[in-house]
């Protein structure tokens, strides 16, 4: 068998180039892409590499963010003599991410964006596989063996089988890059102590080497090779890249099939639903003690940060907006990777809304907020009344798992423009890309010279979570979840009568009205339909979950949905062909899907019809994935538990109404009321669906639009209370004072108040005709000038009376 060659890119840094020494003290041949070649000589020698040991390396000028460089250096590697004829290397080495010209450290981010050159280490990947994907399709091209060499051929061209970056990482796995942490799936170890772990390395034996090397550097498998063995991870066995990092003891979460978390004092998996492989290393949830040390940390930022200036925390909010439009991929692929949705849905649900939200509150939140003077009235002419919005000091936020970026940053936002520290809980089936949030937050208060302490990351358990929720130091708590959980959560909050804002579940319905010009539109109404019925596996909190159509609409509708939902695709959107993306993705876990058959089954026997769906899908590529079948099911009724009860799933409910005050009672027949939508052009029925549907939010021939509008956010009845988003959401998060004061003019004239005589202690015994004359003279005046008149000959009668 011959050797594995090692492409290095960035190689005179200080990991990446220890590695480089030990890959030659090992004797294999390599190849390393350098700005300055007679620097790496030097470095070399000076290492104490013989000449006849550096001539193993190739050593190629150039850029390694140009793509012919890069491809210049691959080929060099492939020619080695160790290598087969074309094969390209085994392993790709990078510590471009920390380079001078990229100015790049991953806990300081937004130092980039202050630079001519925003490129971050992830960009080098993505050359780096463009370059690869360009040589394998030549090959490719100009492979037409046809003799009994082909098979063999064609697996010695296969792309390169693993990329390893060494940015940043000389602590451990856990300090991986974020960029790097997303672009790739598995988390493994390479060693870079000494040679006898570098030959067991590229032998394939790591199992045998030192264990202490397993933390030092953080390793991810590519998804580049064209065979499907490759992507489903059974092509590694060709080359083996260290191994998982040591169980570490401490409570971890692992799903069940009974359908509810088992916490156990073992090391768990957070698992990706596309295709049910680990995305990184167990995390160990917080304890109480750790809880208050998050709190007592936010409080003390909090003392500085709410003397802040509105322009100061814009600041910090455009910094956020300018990375979010920046990194828009990164962001939407650990969103994909943590929750299983598609680029597309992540792009709706998590960086449109967000970037809206932080527009918003750039442009008119300091207008909410501001000073608010209030009128007086009569008896109170020299006074001066006014609204102030202050900080509450820490809040908290307990938010839910459907939308992993915009649920944890879109609270913070809020809390942070508001004065306030904010304590984020995430849910623990999406914890895993909050590390990387909260990067992103922080960095952009370092950047802008804030404690990072302001804004804490706190992943838990349900014990842990109640310890939080009733603690003394939270002034407020958003949650977002289920009727259960809020339940628990309220009663938590209760112990330190804390408030509380609960956004829980919807089954929101879509009216369908009939008129001429819907009928004739029906191709627009149903694409806004499947949308908000099918965006993100329908685990949306204001999907649609009903639609109730008129009858003169309602086949045609039928007939229009029922082969655009039988043609939907499943699958993965980061593992899938960029010419065959799916059309939705998995579903957070499996948890439901018992559940569901058995509801689907249910209305079927009560005589809905079932057109398509109804079941989990077993999906071909990604066995381990948590899929449901797209499913339409008709003549629904509201009896059926299927029409009461939130699914948070991909199923299209059609049910029909036999006029509009009966559509309006079919949406208002269940416990929820978050949002709802109308669809229709005669506007004296659309305007009576909006005002007779229960709803906190009604979006007229669309679906959510409300949302995307930064207007409050929220629903009634068994939906929750309270509001977040626009300025109703940013002045819940504060301390509404009201200050009445002397008026400035009424100052300058020595006016203030003064107690009467005759109402001072002792009190007078014609005390009550001077109360009945001040109240009179105050607001008889509405009544009519006449009855004001005498009021006020009243009070002054009572006020000269002698005792």
């Amino acid at each position: 068998m011959s050797s594995p060659t090692v492409a290095f890119f960035g190689a005179t840094g200080g990991v990446t180039n220890a590695i480089l020494v030990h890959t030659l003290q090992a004797g294999y041949k390599a190849s390393a892409l350098v700005r300055t070649p007679q620097k790496l000589r030097d470095q070399l020698s000076a290492q104490g590499l013989s000449a006849e040991v550096i001539n193993n390396l190739t050593i190629v000028q150039g850029d390694a963010l140009d793509v012919a460089a890069v491809r210049r250096t691959l080929m060099a590697a492939a020619s080695s003599p160790s290598s087969p004829s074309g094969h390209l290397p085994s392993v790709v080495v990078t510590g471009l991410g920390g380079s001078p010209k990229l100015h790049f450290d991953w806990r300081h981010p937004f130092q980039i964006a202050q630079l001519d050159n925003p490129t971050i280490c992830a960009t080098a990947a993505r050359t780096l596989l463009a370059a690869v994907h360009e040589i394998s399709a030549e090959k490719k091209a100009s492979n037409t063996t046809t003799d009994s060499n082909a098979t063999a051929n064609d697996a010695a061209s296969k792309p390169l089988l693993t990329f390893i970056s060494t940015t940043g990482i000389s602590r451990g796995p856990e300090d991986v890059p974020p960029p790097i942490r997303f672009l790739y799936h598995q988390m493994l170890a390479l060693p870079h102590a000494d040679k006898r772990n570098m030959e067991d390395l590229f032998r394939g034996d790591a199992a045998s080497a030192d264990p202490a090397f397993r933390a030092l550097v953080g390793v991810r498998p590519t998804l580049l090779a064209g065979g499907a063995d490759y992507r489903d991870g059974n092509g590694l066995d060709k080359i083996r890249c260290g191994t998982e990092a040591e169980p570490a003891l401490g409570y971890i979460i692992k799903r069940a099939d009974v359908g509810r978390w088992v916490y156990e004092n073992v090391v768990g998996e957070a698992l990706k639903g596309t295709d049910g492989r680990r995305l990184g290393p167990p995390i160990t949830p917080a304890n109480p003690s750790a809880i208050d040390s998050a709190v007592s940390a936010a409080a003390r930022a909090q003392i500085k940060w709410s003397q802040t200036t509105f322009s100061e925390r814009r600041q910090v909010l455009r910094t956020l907006l300018r990375y979010v439009l920046d990194h828009q991929e990164d962001i939407v692929a650990a969103c994909c990777l943590d929750s299983g949705k598609t680029k597309i849905d992540a792009c709706f649900g998590e960086i449109l809304v967000t970037v809206e939200k932080l527009q918003w509150t750039i442009k008119h939140g300091e207008r909410a907020l501001r000073l608010s003077k209030r009128p007086s009235n009569l008896l109170m002419c020299y006074k001066s009344n006014a609204v102030v919005y202050e900080p509450l000091g820490v809040v908290a936020a307990c938010v839910s798992w459907n939308y992993p970026f915009h649920n944890f940053i879109s609270p913070v936002i809020s809390a942070l423009f508001a004065g306030n520290a904010i304590v984020v809980k995430p849910s623990e089936q999406t914890c895993w890309s909050t590390l990387y949030f909260i990067d992103i937050i922080q960095g952009a208060l370092r950047a802008c010279n804030h404690s990072v302490d302001l804004v804490q990351n706190v992943i838990c358990l349900p014990e842990a979570a109640d310890y939080l929720t009733s603690h003394p130091g939270i002034s407020h708590i958003t949650f977002i979840g289920s009727r259960d959980i809020a339940h628990k959560v309220c009663t938590s909050a209760a112990k330190a009568l804390t408030p509380v804002t609960v956004e829980l579940g919807g089954k929101d319905p879509a009216i369908v009205l009939d008129d001429p010009k819907t009928i004739r539109t029906i191709d627009d109404v149903v694409s806004i339909l499947m949308r908000g019925v099918f965006q993100s596996a329908g685990q949306n909190c204001i999907g649609i979950e009903r639609v109730i159509a008129l009858p003169a609409i309602h086949d045609k509708l039928l007939a229009e949905v029922l082969p655009k939902i039988k043609s939907l695709r499943l699958g993965s959107v980061l593992l899938s062909s960029p010419n065959n993306p799916p059309d939705m993705g998995a579903m957070i876990s499996s948890r439901s899907f018992s559940r569901l058959e058995t509801l689907i089954s249910s209305a079927v026997a009560q005589g809905a019809t079932l057109h398509c769906g109804g079941r989990r899908f077993n999906h071909p590529e990604y066995h381990r994935g948590t899929y449901f079948t797209p499913t339409l099911l008709s003549n629904v009724t509201p009896e059926m538990e299927i029409a009461q009860n939130e699914l948070f799933a991909p199923v299209f409910l059609l049910m029909k109404a036999v006029d509009v005050d009966d559509a309006i009672r079919i949406a208002n027949s269940t416990n929820y009321a978050l949002g709802a939508g109308v669809f229709g052009h005669n506007q004296r029925d659309v305007q009576k669906c909006v005002r007779g549907v229960k709803a906190g939010m009604v979006a007229v021939n669309d679906f959510g639009a409300y949302y995307a509008c930064s207007l409050p956010f929220g629903g009634v009845k068994g939906s929750g209370y309270g509001r977040f988003g626009g300025e109703e959401g940013l002045r819940a998060l504060c301390n509404t004072k009201a200050v009445c004061e002397d008026h400035w003019l009424a100052r300058s004239l020595g006016i203030q108040t003064r107690i009467p005589p005759k109402l001072q202690y002792p009190v007078s015994k014609h005390g009550w005709d001077v109360c009945k004359g001040v109240v009179g003279t105050g607001y008889a005046f509405t009544l009519g000038l006449g009855e004001w008149a005498a009021s006020v000959v009243m009070l002054l009668a009572a006020l000269m009376r002698k005792e």
